[in-house]
């Protein structure tokens, strides 16, 4: 077989042509991660809760706790903001996963947590309405209810 520069120049082409929405869509992705972290960080400093561990996915939602305090410290972007919820995990009772299903499908994912003088407060990992498919979300949730049992 002879070498055709001509064929590789056009091969090389078509490659950085489908390789450059995708290398886009994950940078502006992280963008847009890195974003909400900081926003998280500020509502979470503004609250009194000094983060030491956190995770923030699919440019919605972040988590994080406050091992000194023991206090868990949730956002989620909405068309109004960021919502905010604070729990005290000494309060806590338990920490699970909940899931919806709608048939054989999964509507929404939570970290259900009992407190012991309150109504449960469920955190909103997935929802199918917001998000086309589910991903990492269990796993994170799953990452999530060991850290906040160690804290506990």
């Amino acid at each position: 077989m002879d070498f055709n520069i001509t064929t590789a120049l056009v091969g090389l082409g078509i490659l950085v042509v489908c390789l450059i929405p995708i290398l886009w869509l994950h940078y502006t992705s992280n963008q847009a991660n890195k974003k909400l972290q900081t926003q998280f960080k500020e509502a979470a400093t503004q609250a009194g809760v000094n983060i030491s561990q956190s995770d923030t996915w699919n440019k919605i939602y972040s988590i994080g706790i406050d091992e000194t305090s023991k206090k868990l410290f949730y956002t989620k972007l909405n068309g109004h903001g960021l919502e905010t919820t604070q729990i005290d995990l000494r309060n806590m009772k338990s920490c699970t996963i909940a899931k919806e299903m709608d048939g054989p499908n999964l509507e929404k994912i939570h970290l259900a947590i009992q407190l012991k003088n309150a109504p449960q407060q469920k955190l909103e990992f997935y929802d199918s309405d917001i998000l086309p498919s589910v991903s990492e979300e269990y796993i994170l949730a799953e990452k999530w209810v060991r850290s906040i049992e160690k804290v506990k």
